[in-house]
C-alpha cells in the first residue's frame, strides 16, 4: 500500500508501508517530496530517495508510530508517478461514461 507519511518533524515521504505489529511500520522505497518552481510558474514535485544507501531501502526500514504525525493517501497522479519510478503496476483511472 502506497501512502504519504508526515513525520512530527514535518518531513513528508511517500513509500510502500506495512504494519509489523510491534508499534512500528515498515517503509519500503521511501522518497521525499520536494516542490520545485518551474520557469512557467507551475510547481513541480520531485522525488528524492530517502535513506537510499541503507541496505533496507528495498526490503524495509522500521519506523516507530510515535514519530509519525499522520498517514494519508496520495492523489492518484502522484501515486502513478511513484509506481512508474519503482516499476509498479499502474492503476487505471476510473471513469464514468455517460451516453450523449
Amino acid at each position: 500500500m502506497i501512502k504519504l507519511i508526515t513525520f512530527k518533524s514535518m518531513h513528508t515521504i511517500m513509500c510502500e508501508i506495512e504494519d509489523n505489529g510491534v508499534g512500528q511500520m515498515i517503509i519500503k522505497q521511501p522518497v521525499q517530496l520536494i516542490v520545485q518552481p518551474s520557469p512557467t510558474g507551475q510547481n513541480n514535485v520531485v522525488f528524492v530517495p530517502f535513506n537510499q544507501y541503507a541496505q533496507e531501502f528495498k526490503t524495509g526500514i522500521p519506523i516507530h508510530y510515535t514519530d509519525i504525525l499522520c498517514i494519508t493517501t496520495p492523489v492518484s497522479n502522484l501515486e502513478d508517478k511513484y509506481r512508474e519510478a519503482f516499476g509498479g503496476l499502474l492503476m487505471p483511472q476510473s471513469q464514468i461514461i455517460t451516453p450523449e
